[in-house]
């Protein structure tokens, strides 16, 4: 989503991405237990002036999904492909990515229970917590909509400039699906086919994922501003 919003511009300087999950009577399945896996090793360190912050750091934001979610308080949470991506984009002084809050007893209560329980118990504790979790998250009311949004500014044809993505479905395990077949047929067709080991994120050629994507029934939406001066 970052390199789709460079796309868009002359110039990258800021783009933070934000996710919103909600989702409703979905089965508990192993993808549940990797999502536990990532919280062993939890880092929310993001890149701001020009640094990236410790991995021990943590930030916070208001950020707002779109009229349907409105704006909700988000954490920051680090990915690994996110390291390079100011390598890739030099221009680009602050990044990251931060996850919203489902409701005050997945906030509040769980978890940071499981946080520590997967300290204590990295193995054993992956399936009941990761249970937990997931009941938790079903405490919360609609829309059930899984939704990632970048927030981009920068320079374009001399001016400020903000662009807003966001993509966006029902059903959170389509979402993740449906990129990695826009991806294949780029990878078939030899636009994104290099030799080595990439990250799906860093060799794809972004507006041409997204209109795919939209293509098999992602929700997309997205603006270009100008912005005062």
């Amino acid at each position: 989503m970052i390199r789709y919003a460079a796309q868009k511009l002359d110039t990258l300087e800021s783009a933070i991405t934000a996710g919103y999950l909600n989702m409703q009577n979905l089965p508990y399945t192993e993808a549940v237990d990797e999502l536990m896996e990532g919280f062993i090793e939890y880092q929310a360190q993001v890149y701001k002036n020009g640094a990236w912050t410790k991995p021990t750091a943590w930030d916070s934001c208001k950020f707002n999904f779109g009229d349907d979610i409105g704006e909700r308080t988000a954490y920051s949470m680090f990915f690994e492909e996110l390291r390079d991506i100011p390598n890739m984009i030099p221009s680009l002084k602050e990044t990251g990515f931060y996850i919203s809050g489902s409701n005050w007893i997945s906030d509040l209560i769980v978890t940071p229970l499981v946080l520590v329980g997967l300290k204590l118990a990295p193995k054993r504790g992956i399936r009941p917590l990761g249970k937990l979790m997931w009941w938790a998250m079903g405490k919360t009311k609609p829309p059930y909509l899984v939704a990632l949004k970048v927030e981009a500014k920068g320079q374009l044809n001399g001016s400020p400039a903000e662009v807003h993505a966001r993509i966006a479905h029902p059903d959170g395990y389509e979402l993740t699906a449906i990129p990695v077949v826009a991806y294949l047929k780029q990878y078939l067709d030899g636009t994104a086919r290099k030799d080595g080991v990439y990250m799906m994120g860093h060799i794809v050629e972004p507006v041409k994922l997204f209109d795919d994507m939209q293509k098999m029934g992602v929700q997309i939406i997205e603006s270009l501003d100008l912005l005062p001066t």
